[in-house]
Formats: structure tokens, C-alpha cells, sequence
């Protein structure tokens, strides 16, 4: 079908069933309308490639995941982007680094002529190495460079790990086991930063022997290993009234160790994740109190800025909520 047939069926010119398909120009309410009911009626479906060509935009923002179809928190910032993408009527094109193909895919995003970029990583990390920011207006999602004119939106890791830390701490809760992520993940030292804070309004002193990794060894073979770190923390006559994790993934194992030993969970011990992945925090007996990362807004306000230009650029980190359930109590 095509602009000609449209306008003969709505009785206009062929000028004016382009602006008022296109929303380019004046169209009254009442002819927009007839024209609207006349390209439906034909089947009649706009030539973006053909628009491309006249104005230069495609209409186009690219998504360049690292490890897209590896990660589920990638997943739901992909979610929180589409949102926002659908409601403004614009076109996704979806592509995964993380196997190398980063160049090829920004080759292809020039080639669409994407005038808007959204690079996502799989964890909060720098993106040094592992995007350049090229022409196109650019937003960084779960990472950062410290370069001008690029927006990067990332967790708030020191405020949820703060928030995560004043829950149990409400609850009386003052001799605490933590299993960290492992050394060298960005979070991990901002997560310890805030637990600290809370640590030092409340009065409790940090006590390095209630601290365990959850994980070990380098990103490509990490082993978990918070089911062994919570037995050997519970498994003392000083044992700890809570375990604060710092993965939902290691609250799971905790449950298990702590199922072992005969300790009822949040009567004998209370238990706190972070991450608020649904498939385990929602459906854990009890469902897990935890701390929610932000992806889905992340992946919102990432294309709000592309089509808004808001935030500014620079470094803006997200909240990341408490999310409470049943695996915490006061003591």
C-alpha cells in the first residue's frame, strides 16, 4: 500500500497524509483521523527506511549488552529500556558484546544510522576497554568512564549495602556474619563502605572474623563457596544472630547451612540477601528479605535520557530498595 492510495481514500492530498502519519507539520484533529482510519483500512505501514533517507534518523537506539544472553539482571535492565522505548514509539536494535562482537555491532548501529547508544553490563564495573563512545549520544548502564558528555547510571551499592546493614540493626541484631562478593568487584568495597557506616552510628565495632567471601577465584571460573564460610560462622559458640549476603544466591546456601545445623530461620537466625532475584528471594521458605537491584529503572531511565537528554551527563547512581519479607527478626 502506499501514500497515493491512502489519500484517494481519504479524499486529502498525498502532502497531507505524510504529515499527519508522520506527525510532521499542522493536520487538523478531524482529518488526522480520517487519514489514520484510512491507512489502517488499506493496511497501509509507514517506509521508516524511506524516512531514514530524508531526514538522516532512523528512529533507531541501539542496546549493546555485555553478556546479554548470559545474565538475567542484563535481562531486566533490556525490560526497563524497551519500556520506555515502546511508549515513545521507537525501534530497538539489541546486540551482545561480551563474545567479541562489539565493533561489528557498532558498525551495524552506524550502518541503521542509530543515533542513540546504551551500553549494559552485566555488573556494576568500568567500562575502560570495554566501550568507546563514538558519535552517537551515549548512555552507560551498571558502569562508568570518566569521559565528557556521557551519562553512566549505576546501583547505589553503598546505600543499599547501608540500608541492608540498619535493618538488622533495628532488630537488635548487633553480632552479624557477612559473606561479601569477592575482592576486586567494584561493589564489594562499596557495599562494605555503607555497611560500615551503619556499623559506626550504631556503635558496633567491624570484627574481621565474621567476614567471609562467597565466592573465589578469578570471573571467568569463580567458585562458590558461601555454604562452607556460613557453616564455619555458625558452627561456633559465638555464633552470629544474622547473616547479612551480599548475593540472593548466597541467602541459599546460608538457608541450607543454617537447615543443617538445626537453626530455624528467622526464629534462631536472620537472614538478609541482596539482589532480589524473584526466582529465589520470592519463592525461598521463608521468602527472603533483601535488598532489590535497580536494573529494570536502570534500563527506564537509560532510555528516558536518550530521547529526553536528562539526566546530564556524568555519574548517577539509582537506589536500590529494601525489599522485606520473612527471613529477618528482632531479637
Amino acid at each position: 500500500m502506499t501514500l497515493k492510495q491512502v489519500a484517494e481514500r481519504a479524499n486529502v492530498s498525498i502532502k497531507t497524509v505524510s504529515r499527519a502519519i508522520n506527525g510532521e507539520g499542522y493536520v487538523g484533529a478531524k482529518t488526522r483521523k480520517a487519514v489514520l482510519r484510512a491507512a489502517k483500512e488499506v493496511g497501509y505501514v509507514p517506509n521508516r527506511a524511506a524516512r531514514q533517507m530524508r531526514s538522516g534518523d532512523a528512529g533507531i537506539i541501539g542496546m549493546l549488552a555485555h553478556f546479554v544472553t548470559t545474565s538475567p539482571f542484563t535481562t531486566e535492565i533490556m525490560r526497563g529500556v524497551e519500556s520506555s522505548v515502546e511508549a515513545a514509539d521507537r525501534a530497538l536494535l539489541i546486540a551482545d558484546s561480551g563474545t567479541g562482537g562489539r565493533d561489528r555491532a557498532l558498525r551495524t548501529f552506524r550502518e541503521f544510522r542509530v543515533g542513540h547508544v546504551i551500553f549494559a553490563t552485566s555488573y556494576h564495573m568500568s567500562a575502560e576497554g570495554l566501550f568507546k563512545p563514538g558519535k552517537e549520544k551515549t548512555v552507560l548502564v551498571n558502569c562508568f568512564l570518566d569521559v565528557p558528555d556521557v551519562t553512566c547510571l549505576v546501583p547505589d551499592d553503598e546505600a543499599g549495602a547501608y540500608t541492608q546493614a540498619r535493618h538488622l540493626i533495628e532488630r537488635g541484631h548487633e553480632r552479624i556474619g557477612i559473606i561479601e562478593l569477592p575482592e576486586g568487584m567494584i561493589a564489594r568495597a562499596l557495599r562494605r563502605r555503607g555497611v560500615r557506616r551503619a556499623y559506626e552510628e550504631a556503635g558496633i565495632a567491624w570484627d574481621d572474623a565474621l567476614v567471609r567471601p562467597g565466592q573465589t577465584g578469578p570471573v571467568e571460573a569463580r567458585k562458590t563457596v558461601a555454604y562452607e564460610a556460613v557453616m564455619d560462622l555458625l558452627d561456633r559458640p559465638d555464633r552470629p544472630t544474622a547473616l547479612l549476603c551480599s548475593k540472593d544466591e548466597f541467602a541459599l546456601q546460608a538457608m541450607g547451612a543454617a537447615a543443617r545445623l538445626g537453626l530455624r530461620i528467622p526464629e534462631d537466625l536472620s537472614l538478609i540477601g541482596y539482589d532480589d532475584v524473584q526466582v529465589l528471594a520470592a519463592t525461598m521458605r521463608p521468602a527472603l528479605t533483601t535488598i532489590r537491584l535497580p536494573y529494570f529503572e536502570l534500563g527506564r531511565l537509560a532510555a528516558e535520557t536518550v530521547l529526553n537528554g536528562s539526566p546530564k551527563p556524568g555519574r548517577h547512581r539509582v537506589g536500590c530498595p529494601l525489599v522485606e519479607r520473612q527471613s529477618t527478626a528482632a531479637i
